[in-house]
């Protein structure tokens, strides 16, 4: 005697019915969520520039929050920190960082202060994708005397710095009072052996040979009020790369949280005369 259906058939026929079903349903929330607004979003998400930010002497990145805050809508900003293994050189520093930068796509490289020459040593390695080299008051030489480096630094270190103190080395008097606590709890959270050797990577640094051959552009933003970082380590690079770009901000050593929107500016206009 003929059957319809079998139970297999009808097993088979409810998958393919639960099948149309969540394809429907599928189709339906995709129609709703594909909006001109949700397009436009997805494209400029794909056109967003990235900068990759290596930070200063204490390396965790921490500090470069509000300049991120201020972030412009085509930039993405990449916090790459320094590593807590023991480096003693800018070529070691290099060599554990390039892995970590961008590989497919362009970038600008910026490296504040304490990580200026490093920024200088990664580019000579001619790092795929790079499209500039950004120093923020920064340095190729120690910007002070060299027989500074005999100082007990390791001891200095564990000394607390007073609130005045930071605010006349590093954030100006005019500080908010968060940032001022902000780089105190991340200069309290780096090893003080970790800040001693960076330290002495400072007073031995001599990055010249980097800074002449590095095949990309240069930007230099300058804190025209720096208590660390004097206008003679500014007109030494002007020296050896005259062709450096150069911008000065009326601010302190910490000129990118103390200035971000300043900054942002004048990063924008070098990316679009150069990587545009």
């Amino acid at each position: 005697m003929f059957t319809l259906a079998t139970p297999r058939i009808n097993s088979e026929i409810e998958d393919a019915i639960k099948f149309v079903e969540n394809v429907r349903y599928q189709t339906a929330r995709l129609r709703g969520w594909v909006t001109i607004d949700r397009v436009e979003s997805i494209m400029k998400n794909a056109r967003l520039f990235k900068i990759v930010l290596l930070p200063g002497m204490d390396g965790t990145g921490k500090l470069f929050d509000p300049l991120i805050e201020q972030c412009p809508s085509e930039f993405d900003s990449v916090v790459v920190p320094l590593p807590k293994t023991q480096c003693f050189t800018y070529p070691d520093l290099a060599e554990e960082l390039i892995s970590q930068l961008p590989s497919d796509e362009p970038f600008l490289l910026l490296g504040e202060s304490f990580s200026g020459p490093l920024a200088l040593e990664i580019a000579c390695r001619q790092p795929k994708g790079l499209m500039g080299v950004i120093l923020v008051a920064s340095f190729i030489r120690s910007p002070r005397p060299r027989w500074l480096k005999w100082l007990p630094w390791r001891l200095l270190a564990k000394l607390p710095m007073p609130s005045f103190a930071l605010r006349w080395l590093m954030t100006g008097w005019s500080a908010d009072s968060s940032l001022v606590d902000l780089l105190r709890s991340v200069l309290r959270s780096v090893p003080t052996h970790t800040l001693s050797q960076r330290l002495q990577m400072i007073f031995s640094c001599d990055a010249t040979r980097s800074l002449r051959d590095c095949p990309t552009h240069l930007l230099y933003l300058q804190a025209s009020k720096d208590r660390l970082v004097p206008q003679s380590a500014l007109k030494l690079i002007q020296k050896l790369r005259p062709d450096i770009q150069h911008h000065a901000i009326d601010g302190p050593h910490l000129l990118l949280q103390t200035h971000p929107n300043g900054c942002w500016n004048a990063i924008r206009a070098f990316q679009n005369s150069h990587c545009g």
